[in-house]
């Protein structure tokens, strides 16, 4: 099960001057007390090991760039090849946790960055660097 969205819209932009500190921020995430992370495997005395959904246990130990965990979330990406930026251009997959990095890293964005998402049932809504996630109203019929 899971609830499936992609992205409609992006302008998510990481200038290049700020991967290296993107970089350190979604590490660190890593090495917070694990009571946010939702996955996790089960043994008999129950919950024997956790992880950010959709992200392998051990990911700060293997990624090099902040690109590369977005990419592991699930996130397409493209790098401006003229300015060095990394820009979220696309997503399409079931929610993990991917508001949990998003946000780790807002204080590092453009000020003009925002996500548009679309759900499953057409649902919308929108992420901006101030953190907020807010419904974005469409006419149904």
């Amino acid at each position: 099960m899971g609830y499936y969205v992609n992205i409609k819209e992006s302008t998510f932009r990481i200038p290049a001057a700020n991967l290296d500190a993107a970089l350190v921020e979604l590490k660190a995430l890593n090495h917070k007390p694990d009571v946010e992370k939702r996955g996790g495997s089960y043994g008999p005395e129950g919950k024997t090991e956790k992880w950010f959904s959709w992200m392998p246990s051990d990911y700060d130990k293997h990624v090099t760039t902040a690109e590369e965990v977005f990419v592991l979330l699930g996130f397409e990406t493209e790098k401006d090849e003229t300015t060095g930026d990394v820009l979220l251009t696309g997503y399409d997959n079931k929610i993990g946790q991917e508001e949990l990095f998003l946000d780790a890293v807002k204080h590092l964005v453009t000020p003009d960055s925002a996500i548009t998402w679309v759900g499953e049932d057409n649902d919308m809504w929108r992420w901006t660097p101030e953190g907020v996630w807010q419904p974005v109203v469409t006419w149904r019929q």
